[in-house]
């Protein structure tokens, strides 16, 4: 792989520098960052704002001593100084969720061959997902298959009746209390 990827950029003149905030810098941002805003982080995509503020004084001596970082080390790691400790605790939940009904639903019996598959391989295709939005940064493609898979594996789940199901009907009696049911259900959501 590395030998066709050297060559190729050579060939075409190619070059790049995939530069982020180390581990300890990055722990420094949250720590920062949840001593000023602890509970909601310093807002959605200032991540930079906080990296002008706090960065460590080693990266002045560097070539990146210019550069606005716009995440951590990963995306995950990155979380608690961008939305704060509900916002880690709402990704920390999802995530211990996704794993232990991930868990229990391989360990589960019952179902074909071909729902096995399709539960196993969507559930580490998530997981690896997760996984590689720790150590990096993914992409808006990157993240929107990472839910895709989820809503796949649950998908999955509810037919093969792994999990349980659980009806809202939408349709009162009156028209008034389906009006009201349909916009609790929109306000809601």
């Amino acid at each position: 792989g590395s030998f066709f990827g050297s060559y190729i950029s050579d060939y075409f003149g190619i070059s790049q520098i995939d530069a982020r905030p180390s581990w300890t810098s990055t722990a420094l941002m949250v720590s920062n960052s949840l001593s000023d805003n602890f509970f909601l982080g310093v807002g959605p995509n200032r991540f930079a704002n906080l990296w002008w503020k706090y960065k460590p004084e080693s990266v002045n001596d560097t070539i990146f001593w210019n550069v606005d970082f716009n995440s951590g080390v990963g995306f995950l790691p990155s979380v608690p100084v961008t939305v704060g400790a509900l916002g880690a605790l709402a990704w920390l939940s999802f995530i211990g969720l996704f794993v232990y009904i991930g868990l229990k639903s391989i360990m589960a019996e019952g179902g074909g061959q071909t729902s096995k598959y399709l539960t196993v391989s969507s559930f580490l295709a998530t997981l690896y997902l997760i996984l590689f939005s720790f150590f990096y940064v993914p992409n808006i493609a990157l993240f929107s298959l990472l839910f895709f898979f989820a809503g796949g594996f649950l998908a999955i789940l509810l037919e093969e009746k792994l999990m349980p199901k659980m009806e809202i009907p939408l349709s009162g009696k009156s028209p008034s209390m389906a009006f009201i049911g349909v916009f609790y259900h929109i306000v809601f959501i």
